[in-house]
């Protein structure tokens, strides 16, 4: 009696040595994240062709940067998530990056939540509850945003909360100073 062990990739690809099969795994997860980091090129040169784009993500960075990028532009243009999961789709890992590496209800709750900071605020009992949705970061808009609400005396000690615990520390200390020039420029 002989015994035969055979490796199966993610991919369903068999292998008769568990090295081989790893590195296969790695250069697949390579080559999504490199279309992962090409599409979010290209949705930001389709979107926003006019902004000069210098920096560049790391591979283990891209699918954070798309998800970011996807969030911001679904806030800018309303009606673009269809066309967004179309152009995702059309890539040959679209199928598998939407499945495993966006997740399109955290990103609609997050583009809620930047289109309507006051209800959002008003919705909970401190404004760190937004943290984790927000994925503790925000566009200059979202600041200008929040320094317009902050100015307007709207649930101040939520938004210098939201700040606070976001790491964004200069940003709550200017609000609390009543300090907006810089974010209402």
């Amino acid at each position: 009696m002989r015994t035969k062990m055979i490796y199966i990739a993610d991919d369903e690809i068999t292998f008769e040595s568990e090295i081989e099969c790893r590195e296969h795994e790695r250069k697949v997860k390579q080559e999504i994240l490199q279309n992962m980091k090409d599409l979010d090129l290209y949705l930001c040169k389709k979107y926003f062709p006019e902004l000069e784009i210098n920096a560049e993500p790391e591979l283990f960075q891209a699918s954070m940067w798309l998800q970011t990028d996807i969030s911001e532009i679904m806030v800018s243009f309303p009606e673009s998530k269809d066309e967004i999961i179309s152009t995702i789709k059309a890539n040959p890992y679209g199928d598998k990056i939407l499945q495993d590496y966006l997740n399109f209800d955290k990103l609609e709750r997050n583009v809620e939540i930047r289109n309507d900071f006051l209800a959002a605020l008003k919705s909970v009992k401190r404004g760190s509850e937004l943290s984790g949705p927000l994925d503790w970061s925000f566009s200059k808009r979202d600041l200008t945003e929040l320094a317009k609400l902050h100015k307007a005396n709207k649930c101040r000690k939520k938004i210098e909360d939201l700040l606070t615990d976001c790491n964004f520390h200069y940003e709550s200390a200017k609000f609390h100073n009543k300090d907006y020039t810089e974010f209402l420029n």
